[in-house]
């Protein structure tokens, strides 16, 4: 068992949590010493990619210094991997509407010969917009 498992851990994390509650600003980084690594791990098992669960696990820490009431976390680990989940999830959900968009986009101008595209795209254009004028 490391030094980083098991009860010894959480202590170091949250008394590390609380001297920086109490104004010790250099527990911040002690604190990031002892989750930014794990942070990360975590979050490369939802990004499968290193960059950006490092991204988002620094993210987290960026998060957590902007929380207006920090001395209302508890469980700092907890609200830090809750953090970096939900990053996580936001940037997995971005990155499918964006291959969604792109798909759709693709569909559409797939069945638009060249020559015909500025017309077509004039058609639907001017339909869309007589459209929303007897609307």
């Amino acid at each position: 068992m490391s030094s980083q498992d098991g009860p010894m851990h959480q202590e170091s994390v949250q008394a590390c949590w609380q001297r920086y509650c109490a104004g010790e600003n250099d527990a911040m980084g002690a604190l990031y010493e002892l989750l930014h690594g794990r942070l990360t791990l975590y979050c490369y098992g939802w990004m499968k990619d290193q960059a950006l669960a490092e991204n988002m696990a620094s993210e987290s820490f960026v998060r957590l210094l902007s929380q207006a009431n920090q001395a209302e976390i508890d469980t700092i680990e907890a609200w830090l991997f809750r953090v970096a989940r939900n990053l996580c999830l936001n940037q997995l959900n971005q990155q499918t509407n964006r291959r969604s968009i792109w798909e759709q986009i693709g569909k559409r101008f797939a069945t638009i010969k060249a020559p015909e595209a500025l017309d077509q795209l004039a058609s639907q254009d001017w339909q869309e917009r007589m459209q929303q004028w007897f609307s």
